[in-house]
C-alpha cells in the first residue's frame, strides 16, 4: 500500500487483513529506486496506490513493476491506482465475507504487516541498495 495518512489508509489496511493478506506500507515519499526496492523486497503481487501519490510513479517505475523479471522471474506487480471512480465501483459492489478457512493457519507470532519508513531511503542510499549481510 502506498497511501497518504488518511481514513482510507486505515480502511484499506483492515480490509486487506480481513482477506487474510499481509499488507506492506510503503512510505509515500519514496520515488525511483528506493520505491522499487521496497516493493520488490515486500514480495507484493498487488500494489494499491493512493491517487495523491500517483505522480511519484513515473513511466520508468510503472514499466519496471509490470516487467516479468521485476521480482526475480516471478510475475509482475499489478499496480492499482485508488481513484474516486474505483472507490465508487467498490461501494456499488455487494460485500463478500471470505470463509474463515481463507485466513486459517495464522498464528499469533506470524508476520502481520511490513512498514517501510523514511529510514528506508537512508538505508538504501547508504548501502547502494545492497542487502545487509
Amino acid at each position: 500500500m502506498d497511501f497518504t495518512n488518511s481514513e482510507l489508509f486505515i480502511w484499506m489496511w483492515w480490509a486487506l487483513w480481513a482477506l487474510g493478506a499481509k499488507p506492506a506500507f510503503v512510505n509515500y515519499n519514496l520515488r525511483g529506486d528506493p520505491l522499487l526496492h521496497c516493493i520488490r523486497t515486500s514480495t507484493a503481487r498487488l500494489l494499491f496506490v493512493d491517487e495523491e501519490v500517483k505522480a511519484g510513479f513515473s513511466g520508468d517505475v510503472l514499466q519496471e513493476l509490470s516487467s516479468g523479471g521485476f521480482r526475480d522471474g516471478k510475475d509482475a506487480v499489478e499496480t492499482v491506482f485508488f481513484s474516486k471512480e474505483l472507490e465508487l465501483e467498490i461501494l456499488a459492489t455487494d460485500g463478500v465475507r471470505e470463509p474463515d478457512e481463507a485466513r486459517g493457519g495464522v498464528r499469533l507470532q506470524d508476520m502481520a504487516i511490513l512498514i517501510y519508513t523514511s529510514g528506508t531511503v537512508d538505508w538504501f542510499t547508504e548501502t547502494g541498495g545492497r542487502e545487509l549481510e
